[in-house]
């Protein structure tokens, strides 16, 4: 059985029921995380009761891969915090792009759990990993995929299977003043782009951002 939840939770509009932000009045003065704290908590016991009920039926739970995903860093307009990363959702600096997440599942090795993994994984790397590491299948007749098989690293800690990542090129976003062609080089750094080699990364346009008022829309 493959079973995908996306959760709202925590997203704007801020907001939750008073029992899961009560916990927090007296440690958080600011409303918009207080409001997140709540939403979090919310969803971490959504989390809770769809576990519980996986390991209602031991033989299901046993055989089950757990993976919670998140899709970028916090707004730190919005009750977001992504210290010491810069940036936030939006841009492309770690702040923006780095985003957590966890796998839980018996089918781990026994020294894995527990641990950190500070491996490169990128999104686009759930599909073959699933299909291929986790199900045993393969994806034969698929066209060419971004995303590579990253079980062996997430199960026994091997090193990742890629090196680096295209985070994204968006030619309808142009700086409207400012930038330049690399001599003999076709691309245009005032594009908003954004690519990581092994430690090193490149990013294009307006300092890490991402669609804001500084960009000119390209119809």
């Amino acid at each position: 059985m493959f079973l995908y939840i996306p959760f709202q939770a925590p997203h704007t509009p801020l907001s939750a029921p008073s029992n899961y932000t009560d916990p927090y009045t007296s440690t958080i003065n600011d409303n918009d995380r207080l409001a997140y704290a709540g939403m979090v908590t919310c969803m971490d016991e959504a989390v809770g009761n769809i576990i519980e009920a996986l390991k209602s039926n031991s033989d299901m739970y046993d055989n089950t891969v757990i993976i919670f995903s998140s899709d970028n860093g916090g707004d730190t307009g919005a009750g977001g915090y992504n210290w010491p990363l810069r940036g936030e959702k939006g841009s492309y600096f770690e702040g923006g792009i780095r985003a957590i997440g966890f796998v839980h599942s018996p089918l781990l090795d026994d020294d894995i759990k527990g641990t950190v993994n500070n491996e490169l994984i990128h999104v686009s790397d759930w599909f073959p990993t699933i299909i291929e590491g986790i199900a045993g299948w393969n994806t034969n007749g698929t066209k060419t995929l971004d995303g590579v098989n990253q079980w062996n690293t997430i199960k026994s800690g091997s090193a990742s299977g890629r090196t680096e990542i295209l985070y994204n090129i968006d030619p309808m976003a142009v700086l409207s003043k400012g930038g330049k062609k690399w001599n003999g080089q076709s691309f245009d750094v005032k594009i908003s782009a954004a690519i990581r080699s092994g430690d090193m990364k490149l990013i294009t346009g307006d300092k890490g951002k991402h669609n804001v008022d500084d960009f000119t829309k390209i119809n």
